[in-house]
């Protein structure tokens, strides 16, 4: 993404989960140094969690079972139009949608 080879979009929990995790592995001023990174990163849209990212996501609770936060990033994807899911998390897996890519597999193919 820093070097525009990529484009990404992410749900805006996603700053939530880093700042979040952050402050409690670290501490508060780390957790705001982080955010800021985030949301500073380049070629990386946010996409903003409304009615309709909800509505999605409640779908997708109701057809597999995911946790929320984890439909709502999937939903998110979704509308977004993305063509790839980059997550460790198996779960993902079961929406046929979209495409689960794993983290290191993602970075040897933008390599």
């Amino acid at each position: 993404m820093a070097n525009g080879r990529i484009r990404a979009c992410t749900s805006t929990l996603t700053w939530d989960e880093v700042v979040w995790v952050v402050r409690r592995v670290f501490d508060v001023e780390t957790a705001g140094r982080q955010g800021r990174m985030l949301l500073e990163l380049p070629n990386l849209t946010m996409i903003s969690v409304d009615r309709s990212i909800l509505s999605g996501a409640q779908d997708l609770v109701n057809r597999y079972g995911l946790k929320p936060r984890d439909c709502i990033h999937a939903s998110s994807a979704q509308k977004a139009g993305a063509v790839g899911f980059v997550s460790y998390d198996s779960d993902f897996d079961n929406i046929k949608k979209i495409d689960r890519i794993q983290p290191d597999v993602a970075i040897s193919k933008i390599s």
